[in-house]
């Protein structure tokens, strides 16, 4: 429970830094108010679920860099057991890749905790189509953050939620044998310089050239070309 309490405190720094972006964009206090309630509680909520699964991980041989979970009302998460699987990962990408049967996604994240497969997301924020900015499209009430300010935001928020969740992993890490994975062809166009540094300074990787990746074009993962030569 420290380790969630440790990771709930230093959230509000990084909350700081949301709100000074919000108050750049001309949101109101009173909408960045409702947000961070969400905000908060969705923290507090898939912290615990991504704590309570590390710690059935022996030892960390992939880490797979996200983005943030969706969460929302349906507390969408691939941590959260009871949750659905969505195009982030399904059953089906992890069946087809170690060529087994996988019943549930319970099931699926034993499997994915047995070979050392730790997802770590980039953003400690949870946000969505429901707060006033996400990271992927504009809706009505809702702006897709520009390159520009969703960079800014994950490099001031790396101290207190990125780096947080690296010395977590380094404690299970052999760093010989640690492939580090982007899930996302946006999001390693957009971070791999951000990211190089924190990752570099716990030895994870050397360079650029070290990550990987699994995504193709048009969506989904690359299953036979790049998921299945890194795990097999």
């Amino acid at each position: 429970m420290s380790l969630l309490n440790d990771l709930i405190i230093n959230n509000k720094h990084s909350l700081k830094v949301l709100e000074k972006l919000y108050f750049d964009l001309s949101i109101s206090k009173h909408d960045f108010k409702k947000d961070k309630i969400y905000l908060e509680n969705a923290f507090a909520g898939f912290s615990k679920l991504w704590l309570d699964n590390f710690d059935k991980i022996d030892r960390v041989k992939y880490i797979l860099l996200a983005e943030a979970p969706l969460w929302g009302d349906s507390e969408s998460y691939i941590y959260n057991g009871e949750s659905p699987f969505t195009q982030f990962f399904y059953k089906s990408d992890l069946e087809k890749t170690l060529g087994i049967a996988i019943d549930c996604k319970k099931t699926f994240l034993n499997k994915l905790n047995e070979i050392g497969f730790l997802i770590i997301d980039i953003s400690p924020f949870a946000l969505n189509k429901n707060t006033k900015v996400n990271y992927s499209e504009n809706y009505p009430d809702s702006k897709k953050l520009k390159s520009k300010l969703y960079k800014q935001l994950v490099s001031d928020t790396i101290p207190y939620y990125f780096n947080e969740k690296l010395m977590l992993a380094k404690t299970k890490i052999n760093v010989k044998e640690l492939d580090v994975i982007f899930r996302y062809k946006r999001v390693e166009s957009a971070f791999q310089g951000t990211l190089l540094g924190p990752l570099k300074s716990q030895g994870f990787i050397n360079e650029k050239s070290d990550f990987k990746n699994i995504w193709q074009n048009g969506g989904g993962i690359d299953i036979d070309k790049k998921f299945r030569p890194i795990i097999i």
